[in-house]
């Protein structure tokens, strides 16, 4: 293994080579025997150190003044979306209201009636050409629904 190759495998894995990968391991050691790698090494374990050092210290308990202005900036942004939540529904409701009014103008003007008029006389027209084919050809009526004449 070269050094440069040992530098990047300590610098990920630490200075502990037996957490490093087991097909590393071997020639890891026999590397490790020369000065600049045995540098390395031990620069790498003094990160791990410091590093569970870190780990291990307790911070610092936070006072009473940041616990207060935590919980009074969550209040403030919970009724922030409250109120945008509200804010958001107004245009939804006054749309919903305008259209029940449009349709309630639309029915009791008779223009939807209107409309609908020229629909209504044609399916009028086709019932009224059926009854009229139906009274015409009565035996083929009759050998529709079964009925003998």
């Amino acid at each position: 293994m070269d050094l440069a190759r040992f530098r990047a495998l300590a610098g990920v894995w630490g200075g502990d080579i037996a957490r490093w990968p087991e097909a590393s391991r071997a020639a890891a050691r026999l590397t490790a025997r020369a000065p600049e790698a045995a540098a390395a090494l031990a620069g790498a374990a003094a990160l791990d150190a410091a590093l569970a050092d870190l780990d291990a210290a307790p911070g610092p308990a936070p006072s009473a003044a940041l616990l207060a202005a935590c919980a009074r900036d969550a209040v403030a942004a919970a009724d922030a979306r409250r109120s945008a939540a509200r804010r958001a529904r107004r245009p939804m409701a006054a749309l919903l209201a305008a259209a029940a009014v449009a349709g309630l103008a639309l029915g009791l003007s008779g223009a939807l009636d209107a409309a609908l008029a020229p629909q209504e006389a044609a399916r009028d027209a086709e019932a009224s050409l059926a009854a009229e084919a139906m009274l015409a050809a009565p035996d083929a009526l009759a050998a529709l629904f079964g009925e003998a004449t």
